[in-house]
């Protein structure tokens, strides 16, 4: 398994504290988007319904985590139909996704709800 996990590129070590995002222990409080270059983006306090229309949201695959990410038909119904595929995983999974979409030189956008 070791031997798998090194074919993946570097990824920030990435936390849910308390009122906090931490990547490599650096305090974000408010939500977060990634893209390939790992580098966090602060996106303020929105939701998942106003991310839909913010400029900064593109139409490639959308990795959703929080601290209780939950797949709700809603949420998923907004994003289906404007036919952007989406994902909503718990952390370590979104960043382990976020990784292997990386490999297959896939775009995607990792947000980080707070």
């Amino acid at each position: 398994m070791k031997a798998n996990q090194d074919l993946f590129p570097d990824a920030p070590i990435i936390e849910f504290s308390e009122n906090e995002i931490l990547v490599d222990s650096k305090a974000y409080t408010c939500s977060l988007l990634f893209d390939s270059n790992w580098e966090p983006i602060e996106i303020g306090s929105i939701g998942v319904t106003e991310w839909l229309q913010s400029p900064m949201q593109k139409t490639c695959i959308q990795i959703i985590s929080g601290r209780n990410p939950s797949p709700s038909p809603m949420i998923l119904d907004l994003f289906w139909r404007k036919s952007i595929p989406v994902e909503i995983l718990v952390l370590k999974s979104a960043v382990r996704q976020a990784q292997l979409l990386q490999t297959a030189k896939t775009p995607y956008q990792l947000l980080l709800f707070n």
